[in-house]
């Protein structure tokens, strides 16, 4: 018999081969995984307010200082979610007077493809006039995407606390 030790083997805990022998927690790996979606969701919380708010700002600013137009279609763009793709909408361009100028702007509020030539009510701004959109489509954002999301990050976060409290200090 040899005094010398077997060669490791990959049973044993000191078989290292090209770098391997690293041992994670699964504990560890589930609240790191926890805290970086309760910072996503936080995130995405803070961006639909955000976006939801500038809505609102620019439905306002439309209510209390809009002027109706008659915009006329000069034609549609589909709209797609990704390379060789279904159409997911229509972006729409049109031509309005508006203080004996014309301007040509994509129209807010269209999403299907309308014919070029068409008119479609809309309203605008003397100040902005890029902001054009269709009288039926003026309306606010929404905050419960924002509602949800934030409420999802803060209950992670807080799960993650109390679930650090209960197991106590290391």
């Amino acid at each position: 018999m040899s005094d010398t030790p077997a060669e490791p083997t990959i049973g044993d805990t000191g078989y290292i081969r090209g770098g391997g022998g690293v041992q994670v927690s699964a504990g560890r790996v589930v609240r790191f995984l926890a805290g970086a979606a309760a910072v996503v969701l936080i995130a995405l919380a803070i961006a639909t307010a955000v976006s939801a708010a500038n809505q609102n700002s620019r439905a306002a600013k439309l209510r209390n200082n809009g002027i109706p137009v008659e915009v006329t279609i000069t034609g549609c763009t589909g709209i797609s979610s990704g390379i060789a793709q279904a159409v997911q909408y229509y972006q729409c361009r049109g031509t309005f007077t508006l203080d004996g100028q014309q301007y040509s702007e994509v129209i807010g509020g269209v999403r299907a493809s309308l014919p070029p030539g068409q008119t479609v009510p809309a309203v605008t701004t003397r100040t902005d006039p890029a902001l054009v959109t269709t009288v039926t489509t003026v309306k606010d954002g929404s905050y419960i995407p924002t509602i949800v999301l934030g409420a999802l990050g803060v209950m992670l976060m807080l799960w993650l606390v109390l679930r650090a409290r209960r197991r106590g200090p290391r």
